[in-house]
């Protein structure tokens, strides 16, 4: 057994946490892992928080990207790392539910092999065109998808990640033939949405906001209840004549593996929390369209169990499984 968690579960049971807490990300580098590839938006989340909790503690955290499998490769070596705090996953939970679903099995389990320790963002969804098209509005795009059918190129990061789910609803409710276009990063999907490889994209809005800042890249419009901050101009769904829940918003979470103690995933979540509240961090990332929040893992973990049956519906439904 890990000498560490040996020392921390004596410490424990002598009532005395605090010096077990104090062996936190002691002794060598921390890492959060993520199981999408640079420039998402957990990536952002990631380094910056990294770095924010590097200075906070005197310790070293590194980020490490480990994309494919719509996040299953990365979010399984988390799930099989040793539960001693060292290794933390900033990940969009949907991937637990969507990805059984969509590829028929799945080399963890979530609800017994990770271990949710803090609530990271809130973000919300947009509806993005390449302007190489020139479509002005929803509609615009809509128009041409039912003149030319199977001419309109829609990306997605992977088979089951939110574009790929996005995209599917948007042609099934207006009864669009389109042509999706899949690649393995968002990385790779930026470039073929600025140069009209693609014409559409259902992301969210972190990875294209200097494109769209250059003229590059659209909003045409944004899966929230409201308009977005950060796009006034740009209509919500309903604004633009399609339901208001057609586009599935996500929260990215922090988790630990199946097992890490519980005053260690107290602790760091405790950490998260002052960190998320610092307000410089909150405009910064509010003007890239993230809402920085905390919540314990109950929570995270209850509306995770909310969403399972209503994405099995429309996994099913939209006929995804491979």
């Amino acid at each position: 057994m890990n000498l560490r968690l040996i020392v921390l579960g004596l410490a424990l049971c002598l009532g005395g946490a605090v010096p077990a807490l104090a062996q936190l990300w002691e002794g060598k580098p921390a890492r959060i892992l993520v199981p999408y590839g640079p420039g998402s938006g957990p990536d952002a989340l990631a380094r910056d928080l990294a770095d924010r909790l590097s200075k906070q503690t005197g310790k070293t955290l590194v980020v490490v990207n480990r994309p494919g499998a719509n996040g299953n490769i990365g979010i399984d070596a988390v799930a099989k790392s040793a539960p001693d705090g060292f290794t933390l996953l900033l990940v969009d939970p949907l991937n637990f539910i969507v990805n059984p679903l969509v590829y028929g099995v799945s080399p963890y389990d979530w609800k017994t092999e990770l271990k949710p320790v803090s609530s990271i963002a809130d973000v919300s969804l947009f509806l993005f065109a390449s302007t190489q098209k020139r479509f002005s509005t929803v509609a615009d795009l809509i128009d041409f998808a039912r003149a030319n059918p199977g001419r309109l190129n829609i990306g997605s990061t992977g088979e089951g990640s939110v574009s790929h789910l996005g995209g599917e609803r948007l042609g099934a409710h207006t009864g669009i033939q389109f042509a999706r276009i899949a690649y393995r990063e968002i990385a790779q999907a930026i470039p073929a949405l600025i140069t009209g490889e693609i014409d559409a994209m259902v992301f969210g809005p972190v990875p294209f906001i200097s494109a769209v800042r250059e003229g590059k890249v659209k909003p045409l419009a944004v899966g929230m209840p409201q308009r977005s901050p950060i796009y006034p101009d740009v209509p919500t769904l309903k604004e633009a004549g399609l339901p208001e829940d057609l586009l599935i918003g996500t929260t990215f979470a922090l988790y630990a593996p199946g097992g890490t103690p519980d005053a260690m995933t107290s602790e760091i979540s405790r950490l998260v929390a002052r960190t998320l509240a610092d307000p410089e961090m909150q405009a910064k990332f509010a003007r890239i369209g993230l809402t920085l929040r905390a919540s314990d893992g109950t929570s995270i973990t209850a509306k995770l169990r909310s969403l399972e049956a209503p994405v099995q519906g429309l996994v099913t439904k939209l006929e995804l499984r491979k």
